[in-house]
């Protein structure tokens, strides 16, 4: 392979890797031959981690660069904890080693690796700034020469990508003052030329290349609407009486006893615990024990999280209902179809969760979009299912000097220059970067300003230096939207099971009340306020079951989605064709008996309910 030794050759050839593919062979040639930063853009399983983990484990191996000589960041920890399981092994092959440090890593092992740091560390956004505060870990990024950005769309598309590549920016100038190669991996890309701005921190030469695998990986999606009287299969409307859950629920079945391994994705948490929970006690009633049902989401523990993902791998689960916990570069080889169930609202989300079956190079992603006998969510669903298919993705926006993001940066960077940090000297190296090119001094200084008075960091003779609140702000502070969690934790071993909003624990649960969580049972033995923790034991069937809700769920919707949305109801008014959709004729029909009770995309209607003193506006603007 390449230039590779024979021993490492035959190393990597017992692990299967016996030919590296067109798209490695270019990127391993790019990153040997040229000093740029690359973007990688590849279908899901075209092996774009082993495309840029190849050539710079060889350059680690060859050039005997010491730790911490690559940094590779993914955004979900379920995603770090498939990819060090993968890479330890290919680390063997190169005589180097490999770590894991995020927010789950235990003491001990983030001692372990502070005391002996690894040539490569795996991480996540938050933790890279907890790394480049620590004092131990920042004296090793001397021999920094990579890092490597995994999901990099799903990060350019959010302030907690711009945390990310501000942290990154400032390591790289002012911190290291050393040049660093950015290494970012996609699967689908739209605006090159602001992903290459933001990677680019050269104000005179673009020193960022587009590689791009043209192969466009086939995929196969249906939106299905199960009829009502799917509702009779397996028995199901015995036990649900709501017909048009029912029917989804015997659909479900049907899939899960169809093939090897289920992906079924939820918008929500709340959605996910329902599904896992009415599965599980279905199949089991109905005498299908065979299928085993898992549930995964960020509220769950740890632990829990780790068993799910090991169990659905090895074939002990036969399905999985996930969030997007599960959406993101996660290997799993055996899912070979993917629900969605209810509207994806994104194209490229919907293209991440399809491309979870038919992880490897070749094969066809199978999957569909379940969706009950609603209007809205049948032609949007209908509408993101025809872009998908021809990769018509959403454009990837820019946030212009986001001052949140920037009042955390500052707060991270002065923690590492406890002797100061000139105002002005920041400031133009800050519009010097894509992100704050249109920063002016005034709004500067102002935030500048606030943070002073909040006394997060003190000001003095035009310097910035850290204060005893900023390292509190820093690992308190994030740009993931939360709420105040309360820990739920079982009575009888103090094992914490996940966590749930402190607002929903307050207003909904009391002692005696039957939750799900985790797909579980369990029986509220007490709430304590002082210590944000409730507590419960595991139980079996009860009369009442509450499904906890968590906060912060919405996905915003394109606004050409929705425009597109709104042309077909449109169409459907005057009796135009919309045959290259592909609906069903009875669909169709259906859908035409309604439309005109509804606005378009040329059309707004107010509707005003005088028994609920309730004014209803349909525009069809989408929100973002």
């Amino acid at each position: 392979m390449m230039s590779m030794s024979r021993e490492v050759r035959e190393c990597l050839e017992n692990l299967g890797y016996v030919e590296l593919t067109n798209l490695q062979k270019k990127v391993f040639s790019k990153i040997l031959g040229t000093r740029n930063s690359i973007i990688v853009v590849a279908p899901t399983g075209s092996g774009k981690t082993e495309a840029s983990l190849f050539p710079i484990m060889y350059m680690i191996h060859s050039k005997k660069i010491k730790p911490i000589a690559t940094i590779y960041i993914t955004p979900l920890r379920a995603l770090n904890r498939d990819l060090e399981e993968r890479l330890i092994k290919i680390a063997k092959c190169f005589d180097i080693k490999i770590a894991l440090r995020h927010g789950d890593t235990p003491q001990s092992l983030r001692t372990a690796i502070e005391k002996d740091p690894p040539h490569v560390l795996l991480t996540t956004p938050e933790s890279l700034n907890y790394i480049v505060i620590n004092s131990n870990l920042r004296n090793y990024l001397s021999n920094l020469e990579f890092i490597v950005i995994d999901e990099f769309r799903d990060l350019i598309d959010s302030k907690r990508g711009y945390q990310l590549f501000t942290i990154i920016y400032l390591l790289e100038k002012r911190i290291l003052k050393k040049r660093i190669r950015k290494i970012a991996l996609t699967a689908t890309l739209k605006n090159e030329l602001l992903a290459q701005s933001i990677l680019n921190t050269s104000v005179l030469i673009n020193d960022v290349s587009v590689l791009r695998d043209r192969n466009i990986k086939r995929i196969e999606i249906e939106v299905v609407t199960p009829h009502s009287d799917y509702s009779k299969q397996y028995g199901v409307e015995k036990y649900i009486h709501d017909r048009d859950f029912a029917s989804k629920i015997a659909f479900l079945i049907d899939i899960l006893r169809n093939h090897r391994g289920v992906l079924v994705f939820t918008n929500t948490r709340s959605l996910a615990e329902k599904l896992g929970y009415v599965l599980s006690e279905l199949t089991s009633v109905i005498g299908l024990k065979d299928i085993k049902i898992g549930v995964h989401h960020g509220s769950l523990n740890r632990m829990l999280r780790t068993s799910v993902e090991k169990d659905f791998k090895t074939g002990l689960l036969k399905g999985l209902i996930a969030t997007s916990s599960m959406e993101l570069g996660i290997d799993i080889g055996r899912v070979d179809y993917v629900v969605q169930y209810g509207s994806p609202r994104q194209v490229t989300r919907l293209l991440q969760r399809i491309g979870r079956s038919g992880h490897k190079l070749g094969d066809v992603s199978r999957g569909c979009i379940i969706v009950g006998n609603n209007m809205f969510q049948i032609l949007e669903s209908t509408v993101l299912k025809r872009r998908a298919i021809n990769y018509q993705l959403e454009v990837e926006r820019k946030y212009s000097s986001p001052l949140d993001v920037l009042a955390y940066s500052i707060a991270v960077y002065v923690l590492v220059n406890n002797n100061g940090v000139d105002i002005y000297e920041l400031y133009s190296d800050l519009i010097n970067y894509e992100l704050y090119r249109e920063l002016d001094i005034a709004t500067y200084l102002d935030l500048l300003n606030y943070l002073n008075y909040a006394r997060i960091v003190r000001i003095n003779n035009n310097k910035i230096y850290p204060t005893k609140k900023t390292r509190l702000y820093v690992y308190r502070v994030n740009m993931i939207p939360d709420t105040r969690n309360i820990d739920v934790i079982q009575t009888y071993n103090g094992e914490k099971i996940g966590v749930l909003n402190e607002e929903y624990v307050v207003l909904n649960i009391k002692e005696g009340d039957t939750i799900v969580l985790g797909g579980v049972l369990w029986r509220v033995i007490g709430y304590d306020s002082d210590e944000a923790k409730l507590y419960v034991e595991q139980t079996s069937l009860s009369r009442e079951i509450l499904i906890p809700h968590w906060e912060g769920e919405d996905i915003p919707v394109e606004y050409k989605i929705a425009r597109e949305v709104g042309s077909i109801i449109r169409r459907l008014k005057k009796n135009i064709s919309i045959r290259e959709y592909g609906l069903p004729e009875n669909v169709v029909l259906e859908l035409s008996k309604y439309s005109d009770l509804f606005g378009d995309d040329e059309t707004i209607v107010i509707d005003y309910c005088s028994e609920y003193n309730t004014l209803f506006i349909n525009v069809f603007g989408g929100s973002r």
